[in-house]
């Protein structure tokens, strides 16, 4: 926020609903004064509100919230993803790989 005042071009709590609605966990560090409408954001989407005192207390706090915070029981959904990777094959005639043959079109136009 650049300052204490703004003028929301919609419902701020309509957003708010979104964010709850889509599980959206929203934390907010703050440089300066706080702000009641930060604070209640952090608190109806489950987040982190801190408002950074001085230099050391700022990069704390940050370093707080870098890191992802716990998945709950409902959103840590393990499923597996099927993934491929390319073959080592020879083959007995040369091939051409696509960049090769885009490279080579593109000179060609």
């Amino acid at each position: 926020m650049a300052n204490m005042m703004s003028r929301d071009p919609s419902d701020v709590m309509k957003t708010v609903r979104k964010l709850k609605a889509e599980k959206i966990r929203c934390s907010i560090l703050h440089l300066a004064a706080e702000i009641h409408l930060c604070r209640m954001i952090t608190k109806e989407t489950e987040g982190v509100y801190k408002v950074a005192l001085d230099e050391k207390h700022y990069k704390d706090c940050l370093w707080d919230l870098i890191p992802p915070p716990p998945l709950t029981a409902e959103l840590s959904n393990a499923d597996l993803i099927l993934m491929g990777f390319p073959l080592r094959s020879r083959h007995r005639i040369a091939q051409l790989c696509a960049w090769y043959v885009m490279f080579h079109l593109a000179l060609l136009c």
